[in-house]
C-alpha cells in the first residue's frame, strides 16, 4: 500500500517536472528565434545602409557643381550614422550568440523533459521504485544546474510562447 501511494506521487511529481522543463523549453526556444530574427534584421539593415550611403556619396561626388549637394550631404550623413549605429549595435548585443545560446538552453530541457517522459512511462508499468527515484534525483539535480546558467529571456518570448502553449491545450 505503502509502495503504490509513492508510485502515484512519483508518478505526479514526473508529471509537474515534465510540464516545468517543457515550459522553460518553449520560452528559452522562443528567445532564441527572437535573436535570430533580430540577428537577420540587424545583417540587412547594415548592409542597406552601407550601400545607401556609399551610393549618397557617389551622388554628392557627381552633383557638386549643382545646388543639391547640401541634402545630398544631410542624406549621406544620416545614412552614414544610421550605418555605425546599427554596426555599433550588432557588435554590442552578438544576435546569433545569444540566438545559439538559447537553442542550446532549450535543447538541454528538451532532452530532461524526453527523460522525464521515459521515467514516467516506467513508474506507470512498475519498474522497481527506488532506481526511478534515484533517476529522477539526477534529473531534478540537472535542472538545477541548467535553470542556474540560463539568461533572462524577454517578457516578450515568455508572452508569445505562453499564446503558444493555449493554443495547443485547446
Amino acid at each position: 500500500m505503502i509502495e503504490i501511494k509513492e508510485r502515484v506521487r512519483l508518478q505526479e511529481e514526473l508529471k509537474n517536472f515534465i510540464v516545468n522543463v517543457g515550459w522553460t523549453h518553449k520560452i528559452q526556444i522562443t528567445q532564441s528565434y527572437f535573436y535570430t530574427r533580430d540577428s537577420k534584421i540587424a545583417k540587412y539593415a547594415k548592409i542597406t545602409f552601407a550601400a545607401l550611403t556609399s551610393a549618397g556619396l557617389g551622388s554628392f561626388l557627381l552633383k557638386l557643381s549643382s545646388g543639391f549637394h547640401e541634402i545630398a550631404l544631410i542624406i549621406t550623413f544620416v545614412l552614414s550614422l544610421a550605418t555605425t549605429f546599427i554596426s555599433l549595435l550588432s557588435k554590442e548585443e552578438d544576435f546569433e550568440k545569444l540566438s545559439d545560446f538559447f537553442r542550446i538552453s532549450a535543447n538541454k530541457f528538451l532532452e530532461l523533459r524526453e527523460k522525464a517522459t521515459e521515467l514516467l512511462y516506467q513508474a506507470k508499468y512498475n519498474e522497481e521504485l527506488g532506481n526511478l527515484s534515484e533517476e529522477f534525483m539526477k534529473m531534478k539535480e540537472l535542472r538545477l544546474e541548467y535553470s542556474s546558467e540560463l539568461l533572462n529571456p524577454s517578457n516578450r518570448a515568455r508572452k508569445i510562447a505562453e499564446k503558444k502553449n493555449q493554443g495547443k491545450s485547446r
